[in-house]
């Protein structure tokens, strides 16, 4: 419940996610079951801003490039920037095209992390293990290596570690 206090008290998902070492999918989850509602983006910035006693939405700065740039480097999304300034997802993704900034594909993998993951269930993880390191579901990773031409292995588990008897 302690969890439950703080988000209601303003911390962010990502801010819980990091003090108890667990994905924010994983706070996420544990807020729904205790049907706490999840602040969306927007939300979440004007609280921010709120405690701050800032305005709702920040002007654009004098170098948005330069900033959404930090920003986006960060871990905030196109559409968390946005929120937070006055400015919309496709002005936030168009300035930060500008800058050069390399995006994240939206909802995907990052295509750099999967040669990392395959190489680790290759050198001997379970496909629950890599997911756990990256912060991911394992029916994600267990999809990815199979999109890569890697041959999985026979799922483990009690029968397949039980040894039979004579």
């Amino acid at each position: 419940m302690a969890i439950v206090r703080q988000y209601e008290a303003g911390a962010t998902l990502r801010a819980l996610a990091v003090k108890y070492d667990v994905a924010i999918g994983t706070i996420r989850r544990l807020l729904r079951a205790w049907e706490v509602p999840v602040r969306t983006n927007s939300e979440a910035c004007a609280l921010r801003r709120r405690l701050l006693g800032a305005p709702a939405r920040r002007p654009l700065p004098a170098n948005p490039k330069r900033v959404f740039g930090v920003l986006y480097h960060l871990g905030m999304t196109v559409d968390d920037i946005a929120s937070c300034y006055e400015a919309t997802p496709d002005k936030v993704r168009d300035l930060l095209q500008e800058e050069g900034t390399t995006m994240r594909r939206a909802g995907r993998l990052s295509r750099d992390a999967t040669p990392e993951m395959i190489n680790a269930y290759n050198g001997g993880l379970t496909i629950r293990e890599v997911a756990t390191q990256a912060g991911h579901y394992p029916e994600t990773m267990r999809r990815m290596p199979l999109r890569a031409g890697v041959q999985l292995r026979p799922r483990g588990g009690y029968f397949a570690r039980k040894t039979p008897e004579g």
